[in-house]
């Protein structure tokens, strides 16, 4: 792979445009911490994943291992291992509860109404989780070819229209800008301002999946600073320019978390006067963020099928199907998944759990990132590298304590605060119940 095709697979792993509602709805202030989290957080993250790839393979699981591991420990030392764990541990669950959000805002895409019916809601989201998850166990060419089509008509196209939106609304006059609305709704004196760092790391999530193909990419040395240049730009691009597009046609007031992104496409098909498109636009951002979930259902349960593998985990997990699909991981996902979508009926409002679990989901995350620039601290000898992960370290520590305060729209917090500090302890603790000390490794078990 060249500088393109490394840079294109960077940006399918990290833009997504259901972020661009979340932090529009901060106003202006998002751009400048779109840039900040870019500066403070991405980079490094791109960084220490490239100096750790190129010589340390395996991926998280073994870079986080071989950071906690002293030369004279043997290789299933408690402390390394247990650490190795929680790091593919916490990159699970964060997409676990990532997946009801992602869910939520593709049906209520294809179905508004469904925001007003909780109950329903609930159980769309379960069905169409569980009908992903046997999609994925029983026809992996059906769930690709899913993945592949949607990324094309429910991404790549709706950010074209996104961004044709907003010009023409400033060509004809009706932006926001023009109608003196105010795009500036908070303060950045306002500690619950800052909370848009949350959305805005969140929104940069996914780029070391990219640097682990290394040994794939020519002239690596050459090629990866190129790309992750390259990658930054038409990221943040997309990111910003596609928040200006969202703001130039609704003020942040007006930009629902969940709907802000086809109430737009619904005020541009009607400036075109095309509102008979709106159905096929939301089916197309329905699309889009169902081959999000079948392309991500399976590949996290990977790190963990690994270490059950090895004994680290109950060997009842590392139990794989004939068609090497590891089946107990993805029923316990599955439950785990419909547990966090009652979320939903506990909130205020479908928005309120969609903000929570967002929240949440960012927070797993960020601690899984806190154990990849330890790693980057105690294996990367190069002074760059070592700098960009002391920043790192640093910026994470910071989001992640800023994530703690509610966000504006939040408007119960004891059950936002509940469900985050009772995930984030669930997060952490499970691993410690589920750890078991290998003797020697397991091979997989086919059943």
């Amino acid at each position: 792979m060249g500088v393109l095709a490394v840079s294109l697979l960077n940006v399918a792993a990290v833009a997504s445009l259901r972020n661009l509602p979340l932090t529009a709805s901060y106003g202006l202030w998002s751009v400048l911490f779109y840039i900040m989290t870019a500066l403070a957080f991405f980079l490094p993250v791109s960084v220490v994943c490239y100096c750790l790839s190129s010589k340390h393979e395996g991926g998280i699981y073994r870079w986080v291992g071989n950071s906690f591991r002293d030369p004279s420990q043997a290789p299933e030392c408690n402390v390394s291992g247990f650490f190795s764990l929680l790091s593919v541990w916490l990159q699970w669950l964060g997409n676990v509860v990532w997946y009801p959000t992602i869910l939520c805002f593709a049906l209520v895409s294809l179905l508004p109404s469904l925001a007003q019916h909780q109950t329903l809601l609930i159980v769309c989201i379960v069905a169409l989780f569980w009908l992903c998850t046997l999609l994925n166990c029983r026809c992996m060419l059906t769930s690709s070819w899913i993945a592949s089509v949607g990324t094309m008509l429910g991404t790549l196209i709706p950010a074209l229209l996104l961004l044709l939106a907003g010009i023409i609304a400033w060509i004809g006059g009706h932006t926001t800008f023009s109608k003196g609305s105010s795009l500036v709704p908070c303060s950045l004196s306002s500690w619950t301002t800052w909370t848009v760092l949350t959305e805005t790391s969140f929104a940069f999530i996914g780029m070391e999946l990219a640097q682990v193909h290394a040994k794939y990419v020519r002239d690596p040395k050459i090629t990866f600073p190129r790309a992750v240049l390259l990658s930054a730009g038409m990221i943040l691009g997309i990111y910003i320019l596609g928040t200006i597009a969202l703001l130039a046609i609704l003020p942040p007031h007006e930009i629902g978390a969940i709907s802000g992104l086809i109430d737009v496409m619904d005020r541009l098909l009607h400036m075109l006067y095309l509102p008979s498109l709106i159905p096929v636009m939301s089916l197309m951002l329905f699309l889009g963020a169902l081959s999000t979930v079948m392309s991500w259902i399976i590949g996290p349960t990977r790190g963990l099928q690994i270490a059950a593998s090895e004994g680290r985990l109950p060997r009842s997990f590392a139990r794989i199907s004939k068609e090497g699909v590891p089946l107990p991981l993805l029923i316990t996902q599955g439950c785990i998944v419909t547990l966090l979508t009652l979320t939903y009926a506990w909130g205020s409002s479908v928005e309120e759990g969609f903000w929570t679990l967002t929240v949440l989901a960012s927070q797993s995350f960020l601690m899984m990132y806190l154990l990849l620039f330890f790693a980057g601290i105690r294996l990367i000898t190069h002074r760059w590298g070592k700098a960009c992960s002391f920043v790192g370290l640093l910026s994470t520590l910071a989001m992640l304590l800023i994530g703690l305060i509610p966000p504006p729209r939040v408007e119960s917090i004891l059950f936002h605060e509940v469900v985050l500090m009772g995930g984030l302890l669930c997060c952490v603790i499970s691993p410690l119940i589920l750890y078991r000390n290998p003797k020697r490794a397991l091979a997989p078990v086919e059943q």
